[in-house]
């Protein structure tokens, strides 16, 4: 039976804090993961020093901190809208707009 990822995207705190509880580690240990991609933006686990080396493996087996990649963008010609397109970490594709409308800003996905 093969491991199954869990996406972090998503995850509360307390499911954060339970995986941790039901993998042998400090609850604390969530805080630390939130405060790292959240905080400081970092999504790559070999960056975070303060997890141990063995919880970042733990993590790069069992959650996946998937990163949209941005894959192609497009300017309409009255300069309104953008298009966009994503890839996600699965490598299936998603779609956005960004209208832009005097002051307002309106997002489509």
């Amino acid at each position: 039976i093969g491991v199954i990822m869990r996406e972090f995207c998503g995850l509360l705190s307390k499911d954060v804090k339970n995986f941790f509880e039901n993998e042998g580690e400090k609850k604390f240990r969530a805080k630390q993961l939130f405060d790292w991609v959240y905080q400081k933006g970092k999504v790559d686990y070999d960056q975070m020093l303060n997890l141990p080396q063995p919880l970042r493996s733990l993590l790069k087996e069992k959650v996946n901190i998937g990163v949209l990649q941005l894959e192609k963008a497009e300017d309409s010609e009255d300069g309104e809208t953008k298009k966009f397109l994503w890839k996600l970490s699965d490598n299936h594709f998603v779609e956005s707009v960004l209208i832009i409308s005097g002051g307002r800003r309106t997002v489509c996905v």
